[in-house]
């Protein structure tokens, strides 16, 4: 979808929040009074339990699986914020600040590159073995949740290019590494399939295969940034 222009701030009180939290020139606060740069700056450690900040760096237009209680941990984008978030650059900028965190985190390193007007993302692993992958590695994790929606609400704000991108990540190191080789089949086939409806369905349909804004299916990423 191209960007839009002129697009007000969401007319909710509580997604107007949101969307000055997201916006590095309007530094507006989280539920708890946090500055964004101020989670970023968290030590990974404060990001391997179920947090109450995940659902405000990366915001979906649904609120499904773990880290979304209570519910202002969790900010369902309705159609006004969802506009008005992917018009604006700044708030893009943020969120690839909050992929390269994430991402590092989970053993990736992610650049962006230019390439005329399409960003190109680059995702490499960062060094050392299989314990860089520890944290979402494992069976039955609060994580693969967490990936799901870090791959959705890229695409979400308008990034299909890096979103799909983190999504082949994920996927591409399962497969050859055989990480999820000792895991029970089906669970390992739903958390891929979680990540790949993240990453490839069309906009209205969730991670979980469901339709919960369906007012998405008028919009599309045609122009893929």
């Amino acid at each position: 979808m191209d960007r839009v222009s002129n697009v007000p701030k969401p007319s909710d009180d509580f997604l107007r929040r949101l969307s000055e939290f997201y916006h590095p020139m309007l530094v507006g606060f989280d539920w708890k009074g946090r500055l964004f740069d101020r989670l970023l700056g968290l030590p990974a450690e404060d990001y391997i339990g179920e947090t109450d900040f995940i659902g405000w760096l990366f915001p979906l237009p649904e609120r499904i699986g773990a880290e979304t209680s209570p519910a202002e941990a969790a900010p369902i984008l309705d159609e006004s914020a969802f506009m008005y978030m992917r018009q604006e650059e700044a708030i893009g900028q943020n969120l690839k600040l909050a992929l390269i965190r994430l991402l590092n985190i989970y053993g990736f390193k992610i650049q962006y590159f230019k390439r005329g007007a399409v960003e190109d993302p680059i995702i490499t692993h960062l060094g050392g073995g299989m314990e860089k992958f520890q944290l979402w590695a494992v069976a039955y994790s609060h994580h693969h949740h967490r990936i799901a929606r870090i791959i959705r609400s890229t695409r979400i704000l308008g990034y299909e290019r890096i979103g799909a991108a983190v999504m082949s990540a994920f996927v591409n190191t399962v497969n050859d590494w055989d990480l999820f080789g000792q895991w029970p089949p089906n669970i390992a086939e739903a958390v891929l399939e979680s990540w790949r409806r993240a990453g490839e369905s069309k906009l209205e349909v969730a991670w979980d295969g469901k339709v919960y804004a369906p007012w998405l299916s008028r919009y599309r990423n045609a122009k893929l940034f």
